[in-house]
């Protein structure tokens, strides 16, 4: 134990330490110095054996008494506090860790294929034709989280979906455990091939026009200051089914739950703009100048409000850019700076990102645009 502005410091067991005041580490040294100054004279010979037979024996029960308090009451300090802020900050550490692990793996799958997974990407199943049984970026991750057995039944054409907690914010709605739950959205920008750089995951089916590599985002905009994934896990409202609600990364026969709590099947393919299945997040319309992007439940009549970020997270969602780092998006921000957060290369942006979203005020961002 080292001294320090009158504080002892100790180490946990978990390797973790903590500072404790010198009143209780003198009691909990005291303590532990009679015992051992005790169990010392009884195993010595001679003179000290001698002393210990007419003196005393072993410790008091005072001694065992002070003892068991001061153990008592370290345990105390050093047990974690559970209130629910504290709750919450653990849920939204663990959501940031999800966020970081997907980033990477988002970053290795695009090493592996040569370009990032898109909101849409061929099906793994070889023996389907094109354009068939389309996948969005969750499946493309499958075998990067350590889920190859999962991973193999889509290569095997008989796909099966779970819960998996890589996928999921511990703050969000856990509607239903055995569901294909998601609750991160990639950034899709405004949803076109030929609008490619206003974002990031196109549709990637489309060879040409749809593949997007991180060394593109590098040499434009930069990938620290362009958004790859974001939550989209909010409480959203009871208009147009849920329309900023957690979904499903499976969208085969499990995709969609309506006011009533009933699951219906045979939706059409995945579309990157769309109420739902929701792969992705991104900007179409043009925007009031008033309007909230991120965590938008009220406004119904924004224009793609459903496709925007939003978490249960109080005051904003977190991300991960494109160089894999994390961070928290306030949810004060002006839709400019949210198109051009989204934009790859602004330059090369369509007349969504640039004008009707007004990206191109801020043709240069710094962390404090969007961190208030």
């Amino acid at each position: 134990m080292s001294e320090r502005g009158g504080a002892g410091f100790v180490v946990n067991c978990d390797g973790r330490d903590r500072w404790l005041g010198v009143e209780l580490g003198v009691d909990v040294l005291l303590a532990i110095h009679r015992v051992a100054y005790s169990g010392e004279k009884g195993h010595s010979g001679g003179e000290s054996m001698q002393r210990t037979h007419v003196g005393r024996c072993g410790i008091t029960r005072i001694e065992v008494v002070v003892l068991v308090v001061a153990c008592l009451a370290v345990l105390c300090l050093l047990l974690p506090i559970t209130g629910g802020g504290h709750r919450e900050g653990a849920r939204r550490t663990a959501c940031t860790n999800n966020l970081r692990r997907l980033g990477w793996n988002m970053i290795r799958a695009e090493e592996h294929q040569g370009f990032i997974p898109g909101w849409r990407n061929a099906s793994v199943y070889k023996e389907d034709a094109p354009g068939l049984n389309s996948v969005s970026w969750p499946v493309i991750l499958l075998p990067f989280i350590e889920e190859m057995k999962l991973y193999d039944t889509w290569r095997s054409g008989q796909p099966d979906s779970s819960y998996l907690r890589d996928l999921i914010c511990p703050s969000g709605e856990l509607e239903m455990l055995e569901k294909p739950t998601l609750s991160y959205a990639g950034n899709v920008g405004s949803g076109s091939n030929t609008r490619r750089w206003d974002g990031v995951m196109l549709d990637t089916t489309d060879d040409t026009t749809g593949r997007v590599r991180f060394d593109e985002i590098s040499a434009a905009d930069g990938t620290s200051m362009t958004l790859l994934l974001a939550e989209r896990c909010g409480a959203g409202d009871t208009w147009n089914e849920h329309p900023v609600h957690q979904y499903w990364w499976d969208r085969r026969g499990l995709t969609v739950i309506d006011d009533t709590g009933r699951f219906f099947e045979n939706l059409a393919e995945y579309r990157a703009l769309a109420p739902s299945p929701r792969p992705g997040f991104g900007i179409t319309g043009k925007p009031s100048t008033r309007m909230k992007v991120i965590n938008n439940t009220t406004e119904n009549a924004a224009p793609g409000f459903w496709s925007q970020p939003s978490s249960k997270h109080s005051g904003g969602v977190l991300v991960v850019f494109c160089d894999g780092h994390t961070s928290f998006v306030s949810e004060k921000i002006p839709a400019s700076v949210y198109a051009q957060l989204l934009s790859s290369a602004h330059t090369k942006a369509s007349d969504v990102s640039r004008i009707d979203w007004g990206a191109d005020s801020h043709p240069v961002l710094k962390e404090s645009d969007y961190r208030h």
